[in-house]
């Protein structure tokens, strides 16, 4: 927020929102749609000559004035400028944030309309008669529907096809519009190519580059494409009435994944085996998005209904318990790899944590691991397994909860697969996570970080490569986990050296780097292999360092700057207390909340927030700000009724 005040907010609000958006799209954030709308609120906002703070009545206002009669549309309005109001609000308090719900709930996904056969033949035969009948225009659209009933593509990313990426002789297309700027190769059915390259054919002589096009634009526009849809619709006579919702074209690509799915389940494929494949042909970001059609549309629940109703039969005419093994091997190699999509580090913590529960039931009951049914991993036994981590382990309350988290996920997919282990899932399921304390974050000083950074050996490897991997995760501020994944692949040396972090829950940043630990990085880049996969910090292997690796290498540092800096001494030091560091830093140096949350690749700004708590500076400000108050002590003591005194010592 360079060149305004942050002691007020005054002025216009526009180029404050556009800052906003820069800094959101500079840390790998775009999404137009909410752009559209922070545009929107700015606009009214200053033709309404608004100067200083945004207060809650100015936004209410503005999320009720929508001509949707959608009765979430409003919630949905405020939801987005949200964002915004609270990175205004690190800079100036006296700008007032809505909290959430305030509006009501932003509503559930409709269930989508599905085209039934004869609805797509009249849409086509209607496009087919649009004018004028001898040109280009009513070939394009008639060409364009077909396209996205067929392949279930996007409407935009169909109108951004070009004609280099329609291979019409291999049968396919590549898709580079995709959402969030993915490109994906989508085959083509044999069926799709005639009406393809017969329109293609005709569309060569008016030339251009864009694939769909009429003869008077050289590329149909998305408003273009939803108005003449919108008037084939009405001259159709399509309402919603009897219908889910009103029909769309975005229902189009709805209609093909619904009846992809019908046909796997009429002729026996195990769809749960096929949804992530279904997921990459769609685009899908998360394999979740297609079971969302499982749920929404009747057809498709029909069919479940059936199934469950025979399966339920079956089951109660011979109940046969599911095998403890293979259990567990689905749970891994279906639940979290093909359906979830589990990270691998999530996979790796599951793992451990079953390992130890088997070993421990094994203790208990003397049964081997592979003679143990879901019968004996019962409630009693878990609670036992959980104080066992804790009493002689030595694990923390938070380990403990990461341990019983990893069960109830595997009991909940057990009680799926088998409903007749519901009264042992369900007690399972049953037990709390612990509560924990939540000490004040520890971090450094200055100094501090200065010495354990200089502390390692430059003039030997591993001296070299622990300087500066400790350089770039306090430059950085990542977690462990983050820099031990790092390739060289990673760092980007295109216009200012920055480093691409793959962070928790799938999130990727990127990140600048100071000259200097650029510097230190380049040197360090020309000792090891130079390809992309090498580890950017191995060990002598050439594997990455594990997190034991780093927690080892970073206590060897610490041990040799507590001779130069006394004040590390009896400190208990860890990879993530760099990160803390970082961030305390950064907001000592007047970074804004908001920014240090994407920095650090929060989920929430409320994380950020427990920053601001453990810095002592900005409480000793607030402090100076107060007068002690003037307390005078008169009188002398008497001793209180003695049975006060007694219920005051119990």
């Amino acid at each position: 927020m360079t060149g305004h005040d942050t002691g007020g907010l005054v002025g216009e609000i526009r180029p404050l929102v556009e800052e906003y958006i820069e800094l959101r799209r500079g840390l790998g954030y775009c999404s137009r749609a909410p752009e559209r709308l922070l545009r929107g609120f700015a606009d009214c906002l200053d033709r309404a000559g608004h100067h200083g703070p945004i207060p809650v009545e100015a936004s209410l206002e503005w999320a009720a004035a929508t001509s949707s009669t959608d009765p979430h549309h409003p919630a949905r309005r405020l939801t987005v400028i949200r964002g915004f109001l609270r990175h205004l609000s690190a800079l100036d308090g006296a700008t007032q944030v809505p909290p959430p719900g305030l509006l009501g709930p932003t509503g559930h996904r409709k269930p989508p309309h599905v085209y039934s056969d004869a609805e797509i033949a009249d849409l086509m035969a209607a496009a087919a008669g649009l004018g004028p009948a001898d040109r280009l225009r009513p070939h394009c659209y008639a060409t364009l529907f077909g396209l996205l009933a067929c392949t279930g593509l996007r409407i935009a990313e169909a109108l951004a096809l070009t004609v280099d990426d329609m291979d019409l002789t291999g049968g396919m297309l590549t898709v580079r519009a995709g959402k969030r700027g993915r490109t994906r190769l989508v085959p083509l059915h044999l069926s799709a190519l005639p009406p393809l390259r017969e329109y293609a054919a005709r569309r060569t002589r008016y030339g251009g580059e864009a694939f769909f096009r009429t003869d008077r634009s050289d590329r149909v526009s998305y408003n273009a494409a939803h108005s003449t849809f919108t008037r084939l619709r009405r001259r159709l006579g399509w309402t919603s009435d009897g219908r889910t919702r009103l029909p769309r074209i975005h229902d189009l690509r709805h209609r093909m994944v619904v009846r992809r799915i019908q046909l796997w389940h009429a002729h026996g494929v195990d769809v749960d085996a096929k949804i992530p494949a279904l997921a990459t042909y769609l685009g899908h970001v998360q394999v979740s998005d297609v079971y969302w059609y499982l749920s929404a549309v009747p057809e498709l629940m029909d069919i479940i209904s059936a199934r469950f109703e025979a399966y339920a039969g079956a089951l109660q005419a011979d109940a046969q318990p599911v095998d403890q093994r293979l259990l567990v091997q689905d749970f891994f190699l279906r639940r979290l790899v093909q359906q979830r999509g589990a990270s691998t580090r999530t996979i790796e913590s599951y793992r451990d944590a079953f390992r130890l529960l088997i070993a421990f039931a094994e203790q208990r009951t003397g049964t081997p691991p592979s003679a143990l049914q879901l019968a004996d991993l019962d409630a009693p036994l878990v609670l036992d397994f959980l104080d066992h981590l804790e009493t002689e382990r030595g694990n923390s309350v938070r380990t403990r909860n990461a341990r019983l988290a990893a069960i109830h996920s595997f009991m909940h997919y057990a009680s799926l697969r088998d409903p007749t282990t519901l009264v042992i899932t369900e007690r399972v399921l049953a037990i709390p996570a612990k509560r924990l304390d939540r000490p004040v974050l520890g971090y450094l000083t200055r100094n501090q970080v200065a010495a354990i950074l200089d502390a390692p050996d430059r003039s030997t490897w591993s001296g070299h490569r622990d300087a500066v991997m400790l350089a770039t995760t306090y430059n950085t501020g990542a977690r462990v986990s983050e820099i031990i994944e790092l390739r060289r692949r990673d760092v980007l040396i295109d216009r200012q050296t920055a480093v691409h972090l793959h962070g928790k829950g799938r999130k990727e940043r990127v990140l600048p780097l100071w000259k200097s630990t650029a510097s230190q990085l380049h040197g360090w880049m020309q000792r090891i292999d130079p390809s992309p996969q090498t580890p950017l910090f191995p060990n002598r292997a050439g594997q990455p360092l594990t997190r034991g690796g780093v927690r080892d290498r970073l206590s060897r540092a610490v041990a040799t700057a507590e001779r130069n800096c006394p004040s590390l001494t009896r400190q208990h030091i860890t990879p993530h207390t760099l990160r803390h560091s970082c961030a305390m830093h950064l907001l000592q140096s007047g970074t804004d909340l908001a920014v240090i949350a994407l920095w650090l690749g929060h989920a929430s700004p409320a994380t950020t927030h427990e920053y601001l708590e453990a810095d002592l500076d900005t409480k000793e400000a607030v402090l100076k700000k107060l007068a002690a108050p003037a307390v005078s002590i008169n009188g002398r003591y008497h001793p209180g009724d003695r049975l006060l005194a007694f219920l005051d010592n119990l």
